[in-house]
């Protein structure tokens, strides 16, 4: 879908792919990237206040979860896919996070990472640039989750960074998708885009 009326909409059935790094690279990526299903699609404990407020998980690969976390930003940086046109690190960031995923340094002290989950599956949207307390941001949509990932010399702090600390347990906030910031793009995409698709959405 289209986020203006003057562009003409062009259908990806097979989704976005590009050739961008060598095959061994990609092999050594792979495990996170089938490790991340197995993750969210597994079953937390669901913490219910009014209604549900979030889940917790306690079973998981911490490794290959911030694996698969830092090659979707490094990926989606190098990527010259106008889809993925928001996320831009620098050479110098591009180096730092790509020496962490070969084995080379530890995590970049400026990445820090959290997870939001929908109430419902609407669809995936582009990547987004954003500042969530003023911090800069990057914003991953897959579906019913999203994934927060802060790129920025100053840390979290509050109830963020306690979403973000991962050693013992993962928190995901629960948000509802009718309430959210994603629904009203996904309505207005729509709208825009009604010759081409049904709109899935009531206004």
């Amino acid at each position: 879908m289209l986020d203006n009326k003057a562009s003409f909409p062009k259908r990806m059935p097979v989704g976005v792919y590009e050739k961008q790094i060598c095959h061994k690279c990609e092999v050594s990526l792979g495990p996170g990237d089938g490790y991340i299903k197995i993750f969210l699609n597994s079953k937390p404990y669901t913490v219910k206040g009014e209604g549900v407020v979030g889940y917790v998980y306690n079973e998981y690969n911490l490794d290959l979860i911030e694996k698969f976390v830092l090659s979707l930003l490094w990926r989606s940086s190098i990527s010259q896919h106008d889809c993925f046109n928001a996320v831009r690190l620098g050479d110098d960031f591009e180096t730092k996070v790509k020496n962490y995923l070969i084995g080379k340094t530890e995590r970049p002290s400026e990445v820090q990472y959290y997870f939001k989950k929908f109430d419902q599956c609407p669809g995936i949207l582009m990547p987004i640039r954003l500042k969530v307390e003023s911090l800069n941001t990057y914003l991953f949509n897959l579906g019913m989750w999203n994934i927060y990932i802060k790129v920025d010399s100053r840390p979290l702090i509050g109830v963020l960074e306690e979403f973000a600390d991962h050693s013992h347990e993962i928190w995901v906030i629960h948000e509802e998708f009718r309430n959210s910031d994603s629904y009203k793009v996904m309505l207005n995409l729509a709208n825009l885009n009604k010759k081409y698709f049904k709109t899935p959405y009531d206004s």
